[in-house]
């Protein structure tokens, strides 16, 4: 696999300080998805939906190979793997990105965001039917974020986003992922996050997943690496430290209640977990406004 960028969401918007709402970010043209991502591998620190609406492209995500065209919805967690083959000339895409922290407060952000069928099929083919209606709200989201004479609070856009993910919700229900994986590595991988989706609450040891896929924790750890670019480590602290993040924001659940949900058996390591992850206590956390 070729070196993969890494995107940041703070660089992305670093050049569009006047915008009215932190956390969330829409390209203002359709073709502006060609300058940002359709050159090089990358994977990018945010959530994703785009929405093709013209021209095709092949493309990579998560291992897999995936022909876009117009009428296909793209929906892709933070730091999926993107690889660009190649697209036409007339490739659009209406697209936005947003924070998990932008959304947090949402009560079921947390399972759109690591939703199994999400890292199966990330690609969502509408019929027409759907694609008017998602259609319709890119372009009432749109018209709220870019709308510098009516400031649009951060609770509108926040909702309207809510509308648009528990539609997507409702259409990933239905699919059934077709894909296959061509390698060992990649089988590995695939089986690695079918686990991690199901056991993260309560195991966070690398040799559960590596006892369960009856490989090394070494060849195990060094698979995942190589196939994702980051470390075994990275992706469970990645799915805890999200959960915690969605019940600090989105329930009246004490920091001790959390720590027991994820399975700390000592509210303070549950403490000490996510401050070594989030750079900050739950206790700020939920206190932050974003």
């Amino acid at each position: 696999m070729k070196k993969i960028e890494r995107y940041s969401f703070n660089s992305i918007i670093k050049n569009h300080t006047d915008l009215t709402a932190s956390g969330v970010f829409i390209t203002n043209g359709e073709e502006d998805i060609k300058d940002y991502f359709a050159f090089i591998p990358h994977s990018i620190d945010a959530c994703v939906i785009g929405l093709v609406t013209a021209g095709e492209a092949q493309v990579s995500i998560n291992l897999r190979e995936y022909h876009l065209k117009k009428g296909m919805l793209i929906v892709l967690p933070p730091n999926a793997i993107v690889v660009p083959i190649s697209f036409t000339e007339d490739l659009k895409m209406k697209s936005i990105m947003f924070t998990f922290d932008f959304v947090a407060p949402l009560a079921l952000i947390h399972d759109f965001s690591i939703d199994l069928q999400l890292y199966k099929s990330p690609v969502i083919t509408l019929n027409e039917a759907n694609y008017s209606v998602v259609k319709r709200l890119y372009k009432l989201i749109s018209q709220c974020y870019y709308d510098t004479v009516n400031f649009t609070p951060h609770d509108v856009l926040e909702h309207l986003l809510y509308a648009l993910i528990i539609q997507i919700s409702q259409l990933m229900k239905t699919l059934k992922s077709k894909a296959k994986s061509s390698s060992r590595a990649e089988c590995i991988t695939e089986d690695f996050f079918v686990l991690l989706y199901k056991h993260y609450k309560r195991e966070k040891a690398v040799s559960f997943y590596a006892d369960r896929l009856s490989i090394s924790t070494a060849y195990l750890t060094t698979t995942i690496r190589k196939q994702t670019g980051h470390s075994i480590l990275y992706w469970i602290s990645e799915a805890v430290v999200l959960y915690a993040k969605s019940l600090l924001k989105s329930s009246r659940m004490s920091i001790n209640e959390i720590s027991e949900e994820l399975g700390f058996k000592e509210t303070t390591l549950f403490c000490r977990y996510f401050k070594r992850y989030a750079d900050m206590t739950p206790n700020q956390y939920r206190g932050l406004k974003v």
